[in-house]
């Protein structure tokens, strides 16, 4: 894949000129790098040099190093997530003038979304989200570089952004409320996880000004998805036996306070503020629900820590997180891994599941 150009720095005719020739070198790349990909399947994500009027509109972002608008070719997309026994290999470029290779492996819908995951290079992580209309996020990681694609709302019309890691949001090692200890009966000691990854079902619930903040229905939920597809992939890499998954995704009316207060109510049934999520929890039968808040935080998110391993955490396992901090890292599965059910080789109320359990 070869990306166009950030567009005319100057609007005067010389930095059109510029432009121009910049827009032919792209394209004789991306011809020769077609060429020198022999035996790969097509790109999925193809060079858009009209989106750098949506890029120049943008405000500025501290922790952007680089915006390259892309198309997303949908009909490669969908090729890629139909099965097959091998994996497909398949061209990719940062915008540079190093040609890289994906090889996808991996298959699964999320949150009404395809996610095909696979290697970047030898040892990069490939991840990308995509609807039935076509509109994507992706999650690409590479030594030390990470990209992101989002949509720029338009059809068809994407950005792949590489940040700057030294200025991605941190969660703050404060964002835990102990549950106390006197909780519950506690547990006799930890059971052995069964053969097989531990399933943790989770419930996913999103405001409407997170909705608004990702530009739409859309892209809110290909952000849970690829969050939660990153998360997965994490754990395989790193020979952890447990997986997330996704029950239900929802938009809430609540109007976010921006403070604990959001946890407190998302947790607490029967006192007017978000009761309905306690009847889609028990209705999809969530381990963990989650709260995707767009009002900022003093760090990316909180949630409860377990003290005491009991059974009755159960109804302390809730957690709010801002979406800004979503995409960029790992907010979701920071607040989600301080819960001892979560850790490697124990059960708690995550449990193994089968297909479709």
């Amino acid at each position: 894949m070869v990306l166009g150009p950030f567009g005319d720095p100057s609007g005067c005719g010389a930095g059109r000129i510029a432009v121009m020739v910049l827009r032919i070198a792209s394209a004789v790349f991306f011809v020769s790098a077609l060429v020198c990909a022999q035996g790969l399947g097509p790109p999925c994500l193809l060079p858009a040099p009209g989106g750098d009027g949506y890029l120049a509109r943008e405000i500025p972002r501290p922790d952007v190093l680089a915006s390259r608008p892309v198309r997303v070719d949908l009909a490669v997309l969908m090729s890629l997530a139909e099965p097959r026994a091998f994996a497909v290999r398949t061209p990719f470029c940062f915008g540079d003038d190093a040609l890289h290779v994906v090889t996808w492996t991996g298959v699964e819908r999320c949150a009404g979304r395809t996610v095909i995951s696979g290697r970047l290079d030898a040892a990069g992580r490939a991840t990308l989200v995509f609807a039935d209309d076509g509109v994507a996020a992706g999650r690409f990681e590479l030594a030390d570089e990470l990209w992101l694609l989002e949509s720029l709302g338009a059809v068809d019309l994407h950005v792949l952004r590489r940040l700057d890691p030294a200025r991605l949001p941190e969660p703050a090692g404060d964002d835990a409320i102990a549950v106390p200890l006197g909780l519950g009966a506690p547990l006799p000691g930890a059971r052995q996880a069964p053969l097989g990854p531990t399933i943790v079902d989770v419930l996913i619930v999103y405001t409407a000004a997170a909705r608004a903040g990702a530009g739409g229905t859309a892209q809110i939920r290909n952000t849970i998805a690829l969050s939660l597809a990153s998360a997965n992939q994490g754990l395989v890499d790193s020979g952890v036996e447990l997986q997330f998954r996704l029950v239900h995704a929802a938009e809430t009316s609540y109007v976010e306070a921006g403070n604990q207060t959001d946890l407190t109510r998302l947790r607490t049934p029967g006192d007017g503020h978000l009761d309905e999520v306690h009847a889609l929890r028990a209705n999809y039968g969530a381990d963990l629900v989650q709260l995707v808040a767009e009002a900022g935080f003093f760090a990316c998110g909180v949630g409860y820590q377990m003290i005491a391993v009991t059974p009755s955490f159960r109804d302390w396992a809730f957690s709010v997180v801002s979406r800004s901090c979503i995409p960029n890292g790992y907010s979701m599965q920071h607040e989600w891994a301080r819960r001892p059910e979560n850790r490697r080789g124990t059960r708690r109320f995550g449990r193994p599941k089968g297909p479709g359990q």
